[in-house]
């Protein structure tokens, strides 16, 4: 059985009455590092808050990686600063990285070993004693669903229960901040859901910090109190995902269901900013058309025409402006040019 995720103005709710609390955990100052003339990471300045989850937004290259490196002390900055828990990466690394976890991209497992021996070889790793070390393995494996399958070599897992236990490794040694980077990548749509119920919970248990590094907009605006959206290692903008669509989101979008037959009519009466982006068949063949318009207003007015010029309508209906169209607006793009069909007519 699933649950279902908190949304995000749930998530928003609790995250302002942990704000109350104004702890930070993270704080950078003009962070930056190069790699030769490229900046990885470009005068980053952020500040993060206990129990938030947090996301880093941007395609593959835009800093999100080395990010998480700067601030577990794998990396040293050019320029600028940072705390973690009050700690310097640089000159507190290895006492940092007792109260941070990292789920890497790709993480390394040993698919010779069983779930439980790589548990317990890990968590003795951390300084954890024997007895303590399989008793907190098996108490990992069973919150995240795998302890019918402790005793089975990893080699069998499949992608989404080698991701579980990768992240029950992160969380061996009990850390106050975990880094996630990219968790859901090439999971099944079921695997996912799995790894995204168990990020909601995290922030609920032991008021742990989730950092996520993820290009996939659905996922953090579903999960996420703010994000900042990164481009070539530069902050873009930071608020929580209602702040930015509000922010950056103007008018609304109307999706309308037709004839497949009267779609280039359909288009030809709505213009430019109205294009296709379904087509489906049903009793009647249909295409689903999407139309933006200045505000709710303007749908009776819409809908009166298209029946005057003979358009059979068989739905119509508002689309809530998410994370997307902030972060397309940010790129110079839209829907319409991201779209299936691109538009065409």
């Amino acid at each position: 059985m699933y649950k279902v995720i908190l949304g995000n103005a749930q998530n928003t709710w609790r995250f302002a009455l942990l704000k109350m609390r104004g702890v930070l955990v993270i704080v950078t100052s003009a962070l930056s590092k190069r790699f030769g003339h490229t900046a990885a990471v470009d005068g980053v300045s952020l500040r993060i808050e206990e129990g938030e989850v947090f996301a880093w937004l941007g395609h593959n290259g835009a800093g999100k990686t080395t990010m998480v490196r700067l601030l577990n002390g794998i990396l040293t900055p050019t320029a600028g600063s940072a705390s973690v828990m009050g700690l310097s990466p640089i000159e507190d690394g290895p006492r940092l990285r007792r109260h941070t976890g990292v789920l890497t991209e790709t993480p390394s497992l040993d698919g010779r070993m069983t779930a439980r021996e790589m548990m317990v070889f890990y968590a003795r790793i951390y300084g954890i004693d024997h007895k303590a070390a399989r008793s907190r393995a098996d108490e990992l494996l069973e919150q995240m669903g795998l302890s019918e399958r402790a005793a089975d070599r990893i080699a069998g897992f499949s992608r989404g229960m080698r991701q579980r236990l990768a992240i029950a490794r992160a969380l061996l040694h009990d850390p106050k901040i975990l880094f996630l980077d990219e968790p859901t990548a090439g999971l099944d749509p079921v695997a996912a859901l799995d790894i995204r119920n168990l990020i909601a919970d995290f922030p609920a248990s032991g008021q742990k910090t989730v950092i996520l590094c993820t290009h996939d907009l659905a996922e953090a605006e579903q999960l996420c109190n703010r994000v900042a959206i990164l481009e070539q290692g530069a902050v873009l903008e930071v608020g929580t995902p209602s702040e930015l669509i509000d922010r950056h989101v103007s008018g609304i979008h109307v999706r309308i269901t037709v004839a497949d037959d009267q779609v280039k009519p359909a288009r030809k009466l709505l213009g430019t900013s109205c294009f296709e982006i379904t087509r489906g068949t049903s009793t009647t063949a249909q295409a689903t058309l999407e139309h933006s318009v200045a505000s709710r207003d303007d749908i009776p007015g819409l809908l009166q025409r298209l029946v005057e010029a003979g358009i059979l309508v068989f739905e119509i209906f508002t689309v809530r402006p998410t994370l997307e169209d902030v972060y397309l607006g940010f790129h110079g793009r839209t829907r319409e040019q991201v779209s299936p069909n691109g538009g065409r007519p």
